[in-house]
């Protein structure tokens, strides 16, 4: 999903799994350049496009991953999934600070 948009809502209730594995539901907060956080009843956003655009489709993918993950890990309690998804932003963060930062 990460290579084509920020989901902008993952949280557990939207994973639902489907032979064994994890499938992502609810897009209707999706974009391809925005960050969108729900409060109440709007969104505050930000045009990432300016950004991430001229960096490329792979650091584009690898941000999108990074903020989507980042806010998946604030509605997560800890355990097992919050220590991978840690795991997984200090390996994205790696990845991202030579390029964007």
């Amino acid at each position: 999903l990460a290579q084509h948009a920020f989901h902008n809502d993952v949280k557990l209730p939207n994973v639902l799994r489907r032979d064994g594995r994890p499938t992502l539901i609810d897009f209707d907060l999706m974009s391809p350049w925005l960050v969108k956080v729900a409060v109440t009843s709007s969104c505050i956003e930000h045009d990432f496009g300016p950004l991430l655009e001229p960096q490329g489709p792979s650091v584009a993918s690898l941000f999108r991953e990074y903020y989507d993950l980042f806010a998946f890990s604030l509605t997560l309690h800890d355990g097992a999934l919050y220590r991978r998804v840690l795991h997984r932003l200090i390996e994205l963060w790696g990845l991202l600070e030579s390029c964007v930062f």
